[in-house]
């Protein structure tokens, strides 16, 4: 195929920029994905370590109530045993 004709250069030079054009679109795609990639596993990995630390908390929260009842429970025992104080304050722990 010979490219003596004006419109068959044009048609080559277009092709050619087609593709080299495509070749660069694919390449920074490329990029882009593997740099969204590890942000979006920097930002789960936060997330996680975010509810974990909520988590742990929560727990030391839970302990800390379950001291207190345990305390209010000895005392209950020892001291008075009206069970309506002993609910009164079940239930003031557990709303803390």
């Amino acid at each position: 195929m010979s490219f003596n004709t004006v419109k068959s250069k044009i048609v080559l030079i277009s092709a050619v920029m087609l593709i080299i054009l495509s070749i660069l679109l694919s390449f920074f795609a490329y990029l882009y994905l593997q740099n969204g990639k590890s942000l979006l596993l920097k930002g789960f990995s936060y997330h996680i370590s975010n509810f974990a630390q909520k988590i742990n908390k929560d727990i030391i929260r839970i302990e800390d109530n379950a001291k207190d009842l345990a305390l209010q429970g000895a005392m209950f025992n020892k001291i008075d045993k009206n069970k309506n104080v002993a609910l009164f304050t079940t239930i003031n722990i557990f709303n803390n």
